[in-house]
């Protein structure tokens, strides 16, 4: 069910990202209508994407998904993009959060980090998306919600609450799973973890928050990696935790 969904959102996605930057890529697209990069391509743009380049994660994105099949990567691309503060990609992000992952939360935070750079799409989206939480009953909990502390009984509404874009709620959870988890999978890039269970995991969330400690603490992590792309992607995050 996750494959199909995902295939129709790339539909769309192809179209927006066409439409906005093509024009200006003569290379971009090939006779099939397919982004198809060189072997010297695939080398240079994930190093320009980790650095903050939104443009070369977009064209990632297009390649992965649309010419090699490979929708994981092609995921991991547009939140890299997303990071970096295309409004574009956070729009396509938070519809992947959406749709594929049914994380609605964090598909809200995205999809309001868009809007608020002039995103129509992304503004009637949020719309849409809060209007269904009303629908449901569901009542957004706010960070004078949480308790002092966090513990098994209260960790969803910890987690909630981070998702929905708190600083102070991803940290505690970062402190929560510190305790229960180890550090991680040596054999695994640190970038790559989605483990909702994985300190590391809401290190990055709490990144994304814009908490500067979480940002100093995930890039100092990327950089210890024995992964080269988890070490370009530690600049990345001190680089933002500077300004």
């Amino acid at each position: 069910m996750k494959q199909i969904n995902f295939l129709l959102l790339i539909n769309v996605f192809l179209f927006i990202n066409n439409v906005c930057y093509s024009m200006d890529n003569i290379e971009y697209v090939n006779s099939m209508g397919f982004l198809n990069l060189t072997e010297e391509q695939l080398e240079e743009y994930p190093i320009s994407a980790l650095e903050g380049d939104s443009l070369k994660a977009s064209f990632l994105f297009d390649y992965y998904s649309l010419h090699n099949d490979d929708y994981e990567e092609g995921i991991y691309w547009t939140m890299i993009g997303a990071e970096s503060g295309d409004k574009i990609l956070e729009y396509n992000f938070a519809y992947i959060l959406k749709d594929i992952y049914e994380d609605e939360l964090r598909a809200l935070f995205f999809f309001t980090k868009s809007a608020e750079k002039g995103s129509e799409a992304a503004g009637k989206a949020l719309i849409q998306l809060q209007n269904d939480f009303n629908k449901r009953g569901y009542i957004f909990p706010k960070e004078k919600d949480l308790p002092l502390e966090i513990n098994k009984n209260n960790v969803k509404l910890f987690s909630d609450i981070a998702k929905l874009g708190s600083q102070k709620a991803a940290k505690k959870l970062v402190e929560y799973y510190k305790r229960e988890t180890s550090l991680c999978n040596r054999d695994k890039k640190i970038d790559r973890i989605e483990d909702e269970k994985s300190f590391i995991y809401w290190l990055r969330i709490g990144a994304q928050n814009n908490s500067k400690e979480c940002m100093i603490e995930y890039a100092t992590l990327l950089k210890q990696s024995s992964d080269k792309l988890d070490n370009i992607r530690s600049k990345f995050w001190i680089k933002k935790a500077s300004k």
